[in-house]
């Protein structure tokens, strides 16, 4: 549980506290303070001993690679480090070898990360469709009635990032085991924030950035790919690090890794893994039930005192379907004023599609969803 007396010892970890109200982790979130002490700690240790210290360092990758895993109720072994979502989806795309009587079933609401990728391959490969949202929402019979039987992928956002909508994961993902379908998720937005099970879920595979709800720096990110599937998806992006053996350099023997390590095809970003690494555990610590929780208490607060002075809620405020996204509207004021009236108030949020998005953390309060009622008009 996160009450009044542990949310202020988790705002001293949060140097952001001191000069705004943040509201936007759905975009750009701060680091936390024990995230940029890792990355200077590496930076320091670099700086001063070169390559000296390189068994510590590959002591904390297996480290990192074991609190991704307990983010996500995986083995170490089904983790890989991408620089970004974008690659982490690019990387299951460009590796299942699609055929042209494939497809992929997605939503019209994704994310463009979650689109290129799967579109490139028509009209060589697998056709895309597109699930068409009602409102913000999409049930989980439009996906099913959307499927085939040549739906080789169906591909997901855990959480829309335009409208706040949660997918039933659990459900999509035993349909997708129950027909043998690839479900891959875009977990960007609920990873950090909301409980996600990627092996009670049936997830084939979920890529997710960290520095969203993670709290971690650009240029580095969680790609999980289940071990069933680990033969299915193969390395299109090869290097030095790809194969068995990696520092018997002349050996030129190319037998790829058994696990998800042969995803990363060189070396990885170090200083990136040690920030998103110091964040998860943090996560970790506080609970990421006792986080979603929080979040959803804040974000159905925000929504009531909105409700009431006029304001429409497009996110779904249905159990399940809750996030940490709440997108609102007024019907006399454009979201770029009211989002400006928050910022002169230090309180930073955004703008999607004409509606205000505002995204709270664990470390946010009562207060602060107080303080965007009162300031908005």
């Amino acid at each position: 549980m996160i009450d009044g007396a542990n949310v202020r010892k988790y705002r001293e970890l949060m140097a952001v506290c001191d000069e705004w109200t943040f509201l936007n982790h759905a975009a750009t979130s701060p680091i936390t303070k024990p995230a940029r002490e890792a990355m200077i700690a590496f930076l320091s240790d670099l700086c001063a001993n070169a390559v000296a210290n390189r068994a510590r360092w590959l002591g904390q990758i297996r480290e990192a690679r074991v609190l991704a895993a307990d983010l996500l109720h995986c083995s170490p072994q089904e983790i890989a480090f991408v620089k970004n979502t974008s690659e982490g989806i690019s990387t299951i795309a460009n590796g299942l070898n699609l055929s042209p009587v494939d497809n992929v079933v997605t939503t019209d609401i994704e994310f463009p990360t979650n689109i290129y990728p799967w579109m490139r391959f028509s009209p060589g490969g697998a056709s895309l469709k597109f699930v068409q949202n009602t409102e913000g929402r999409v049930p989980f019979q439009d996906i099913e009635e959307a499927t085939d039987d040549n739906t080789r992928v169906i591909a997901l956002s855990s959480v829309e990032f335009s409208t706040g909508f949660r997918h039933d994961l659990r459900r999509i993902g035993e349909f997708c085991r129950e027909r043998g379908i690839f479900f891959f998720v875009d977990g960007i937005q609920s990873v950090g924030a909301l409980e996600l099970d990627v092996k009670g879920c049936c997830i084939s595979a979920l890529s997710a950035a960290s520095h969203k709800w993670l709290l971690g720096p650009q240029g580095t990110g969680i790609l999980f790919v289940e071990e069933r599937v680990l033969e299915e998806v193969e390395p299109t992006e090869v290097g030095w690090n790809t194969v068995e053996n990696a520092e018997e350099y002349l050996e030129y023997r190319f037998a790829p890794k058994k696990d998800a390590c042969k995803f990363e095809c060189g070396s990885l970003n170090l200083v990136g893994i040690a920030g998103m690494a110091a964040s998860v555990r943090l996560l970790l610590e506080v609970g990421i039930r006792n986080i979603e929780n929080h979040i959803i208490q804040l974000t159905d607060q925000l929504c009531g005192g909105l409700e009431k002075k006029g304001y429409e809620i497009y996110s779904s405020r249905e159990v399940g379907e809750k996030s940490g996204i709440v997108l609102f509207s007024s019907p006399t004021h454009p979201a770029e004023d009211l989002c400006r009236r928050l910022l002169e108030k230090k309180i930073i949020t955004s703008v999607r599609y004409g509606r205000v998005r505002v995204s709270p953390h664990f470390y946010n309060t009562p207060e602060e969803m107080e303080k965007v009622i009162e300031t908005l008009p």
